[in-house]
């Protein structure tokens, strides 16, 4: 066979066609094939790519936004059938139907998939362990597992396989998953004590010395420690901030009024603003003319107290907030409008 025939695609065009059998030959399937509209248009069950990196890496895609949930678990199931001595498919399995399921069944069988990767983990016990943790406290923090508990599956449980993890190998990692359970458990000060671990290694990032900030001001820390650690936060956002910083800088603004740090707070309130991109409410607005006032830096106050203004003209405390402003500029006619 050279090529298989295939009508044209105008009826007055009287030439053949064939598509050649090497086209065929050379179809496979990739690692980004789950999600190609094109083949999902078939509406054909898709193999596993052929080797096992790529056909691990279709699996991370498609738990990252399993739109079809019989699909990914169909998938996950032929690549342990293809390498069933493989820890990373049972991790996966267990992991998917530990996020997402509740019932007797699922659960049964992740535990069955918990104890082969257990069983598949000779010397690398520590990582078995963490695993456990996490498909446990998949499980516990979703909010149908307090009506239909399974077993012992709980923080305490996920809490105590992390522990056994970390007598084996005190990695940061480790130390990270015992700070989140800590903080799930309201147990403020074992989860600072270990988030500070994580914050010495080299597992630090923004998110770390956040939760460590909040986890003392939970505390009612009444030091200058806990905006150290939100500098720390914010020192590690990405510059030029973006989005994603937007709420850490509005976050340190309100620690750094708090502190009596207004010039400083300022400053962050601005580079907040500039990171969403678009106009505040007027609570934004009022508390940034408050710490403009008290710099003295009346014409900023009045700018924003405008800019509040705008969105609640007849609020009644930000008119007379913004006669306050003008009687502070000696421009005391408009103090008298306004206050009126």
């Amino acid at each position: 066979v050279f090529g298989l025939l295939q009508p044209p695609a105008e009826e007055s065009d009287a030439r053949n066609y064939a598509l050649p059998v090497t086209f065929g030959i050379s179809l496979s399937v990739s690692a980004f094939s789950f999600n190609d509209p094109l083949l999902n248009a078939i509406g054909i069950p898709k193999d596993l790519p052929a080797t096992r990196e790529e056909a691990l890496t279709m699996l991370y895609l498609t738990q990252s936004n399993p739109a079809d949930r019989t699909k990914v678990a169909d998938l996950i199931d032929r690549f342990i059938e293809r390498y069933p001595d493989d820890s990373e498919g049972y991790k996966m399995r267990s992991n998917f139907y530990s996020s997402l399921f509740s019932d007797n069944e699922s659960l049964l069988l992740v535990e069955r998939d918990l104890k082969t990767v257990m069983e598949l983990s000779k010397g690398r016990e520590d990582e078995a362990y963490y695993h456990n943790s996490q498909c446990i406290l998949n499980y516990a923090v979703r909010q149908d597992s307090a009506a239909r508990p399974f077993k012992d599956w709980g923080y305490e449980r996920s809490l105590a396989e992390i522990q056994k993890a970390i007598g084996l190998s005190p990695k940061p990692l480790y130390y990270q998953q015992e700070a989140n359970i800590y903080s799930l458990m309201n147990e403020y000060a074992k989860a600072y004590e270990a988030f500070q671990k994580v914050n010495a290694s080299n597992l630090a990032s923004y998110s770390t010395f956040y939760a460590s900030s909040r986890l003392l001001r939970a505390m009612g820390d009444t030091t200058s420690q806990a905006l150290s650690l939100m500098d720390s936060c914010v020192a590690r956002l990405q510059t030029p901030y973006t989005a994603e910083a937007a709420p850490y800088l509005f976050e340190r603004a309100e620690m750094r009024v708090a502190a009596g740090q207004d010039s400083a707070a300022l400053a962050d309130y601005d580079a907040y603003e500039r990171c969403v991109g678009k106009p505040q409410n007027a609570l934004f607005y009022y508390k940034r003319e408050q710490t403009a006032m008290r710099l003295k830096k009346y014409d900023r106050a009045l700018q924003d107290i405008r800019a509040a203004l705008r969105q609640m003209p007849q609020d009644p405390a930000l008119l007379e907030e913004q006669g306050s402003v003008f009687v502070s500029m000696a421009r005391y006619e408009e103090a008298v409008n306004s206050l009126e």
